[in-house]
């Protein structure tokens, strides 16, 4: 079996969710086939370039002769299927999809869901004001993609549930959970909660809209409502292109530090007490969960942020959803380095039962070994 994996722009491993799903799924398909990873960007005549977005804004407008360069070249490895990397690169699907291509959309994010969160808790009771007509757009296009495609992949089976309700069952999906960043493994985890003060993490691209709200939070009403419990406590923001207003809110308080670019997060989660996720808001299965589940860390997360994840509270993390929550459980963690163990002992279990890298390979071939009639 031959096939092409179309992606946006060349996946880093210090790059976003997005990238180390897509580095994921191309080292699982090497073991199985013969693979061969296509950028859209790599084709751009004029260099990197980010095109202007259609009326669903989940859609990049790409320019027709950018479409027929990455269509002749999947069409030069005869391919038996083609992964698309998301809704983003609609064009190039179709086009794919009216040569006989067999296509499979890998929906890391159901797009139309993310921006209809993403927009309401910016804009509030005018969202639906101001958004609408952006909402109907990106719903139709997610569902519109997802008919069209031989079979459709998620993160979670709450992304499948809300991709059948958009098409009403008109495709077959498969649920692919993100897998651990396989950096994770490059090093044992560490035993027990490391020495000195205190200190709550935050790791995420932190240019993005959904982190970007968390960190506010984190750093304006959270963090001050755990020194009230533990007034030795650090907070370390950890990742990608901070927004400017993070930097701002960071550099005001002197128990704060904000780490950007990273180049590797071994040693940041090992140093960290627990680490703190906030989400109100987001796509698809969050890979900063696995990261501290596999370095054997304490989370403390709300259900945003454990959304679509096979994890119990009490039992894999600790439940938060209001500042005082997550400040008692901080707490909790730092007078219960017993109980803290077994919370992280739980955690790595399920890490090797459910989101290991041989799991995944295994969701992989299950999922491209499709039946004569497909």
């Amino acid at each position: 079996m031959k096939i092409v994996q179309v992606v946006f722009e060349n996946p880093t491993v210090n790059g976003t969710g997005g990238d180390l799903r897509n580095i994921a799924i191309s080292t699982a398909l090497e073991t199985l086939c013969e693979v061969n990873v296509i950028s859209v960007q790599d084709a751009q005549p004029e260099g990197r370039v980010y095109p202007k977005r259609k009326k669903s804004f989940i859609e990049l407008r790409l320019v027709p002769s950018l479409v027929e360069n990455i269509v002749q070249r999947v069409l030069r490895y005869s391919p038996d299927l083609v992964i698309i990397e998301g809704v983003l690169i609609a064009d190039v699907m179709e086009r794919l999809i009216a040569e006989g291509c067999r296509v499979i959309l890998d929906m890391h994010n159901v797009e139309s869901l993310l921006q209809e969160q993403i927009d309401r808790s910016k804009y509030g009771l005018l969202a639906w004001v101001r958004r609408a007509h952006r909402w109907r757009a990106a719903r139709a296009a997610d569902a519109r993609l997802a008919t069209l495609a031989s079979r459709v992949w998620v993160c979670s089976a709450s992304d499948a549930a809300h991709v059948k309700a958009l098409i009403r069952g008109r495709a077959q999906i498969d649920v692919i959970p993100n897998p651990v960043p396989a950096w994770c493994f490059d090093h044992p985890p560490r035993a027990g909660l490391p020495d000195g003060d205190p200190v709550a993490l935050f790791v995420g691209h932190l240019g993005y809209r959904p982190n970007i709200e968390a960190c506010k939070r984190l750093l304006t009403q959270i963090f001050p409502a755990l020194l009230c419990k533990v007034p030795t406590a650090k907070l370390i923001i950890c990742g990608r292109t901070p927004h400017p207003d993070l930097r701002t809110l960071a550099a005001d308080h002197p128990q704060v530090q904000l780490l950007a670019d990273p180049e590797t997060l071994s040693s940041i989660y090992d140093s960290a007490t627990a680490v703190l996720i906030p989400l109100s808001q987001g796509g698809g299965t969050r890979l900063k969960v696995l990261e501290a589940m596999a370095r054997r860390v304490p989370i403390i997360a709300s259900a945003k942020a454990v959304e679509g994840l096979n994890v119990v509270p009490g039992q894999h993390y600790l439940a938060a959803e209001t500042n005082t929550e997550f400040a008692a459980a901080f707490q909790t963690v730092v007078e219960n380095p017993v109980f803290a163990d077994n919370i992280v002992t739980a955690a790595q279990d399920c890490i090797e039962k459910d989101y290991g890298k041989a799991r995944f390979s295994e969701r992989i071939k299950h999922a491209i070994s499709l039946p004569s009639s497909y």
